[in-house]
């Protein structure tokens, strides 16, 4: 008999907003694509290769939000898939959760994420 997965996520999950992810280990910032968002963390689509457990800075950046256009945070890479869809371009999906974020910018996060629909993308 079939069983529904059960849902591990602790926080809603919205795709298709129009912001900004940039990463960084050593070095400077490097944009990555991103799918979804939480106040919990993110995935993202890459051909870039990252491992397991590493610990990233991320910046956010909001257009045009007024309050505060960029939130920095740090990330750690808690999945990596295969992306079926794009083998030959090599991408995976990276999930990252946040590790160290102020409750100040979870909200920013949390009150700009509210123009928007759970899971659903939007053009």
């Amino acid at each position: 008999m079939y069983k529904k997965k059960q849902e591990r996520r602790r926080h809603k999950r919205y795709s298709g907003v129009p912001l900004k992810l940039y990463l960084k280990k050593d070095g400077e910032y490097t944009f990555i694509e991103l799918l979804d968002i939480s106040i919990g963390g993110f995935l993202s689509n890459t051909g870039i290769s990252f491992e397991i457990y590493d610990d990233y800075e991320a910046k956010i950046q909001f257009p045009n939000h007024g309050v505060k256009d960029v939130i920095h945070a740090h990330a750690v890479v808690w999945r990596i898939e295969a992306n079926k869809d794009e083998i030959s371009a090599k991408k995976r999906f990276v999930a990252f959760q946040f590790t160290k974020i102020s409750d100040v910018d979870k909200h920013l996060i949390d009150e700009f994420l509210k123009d928007y629909e759970e899971n659903v993308p939007y053009k």
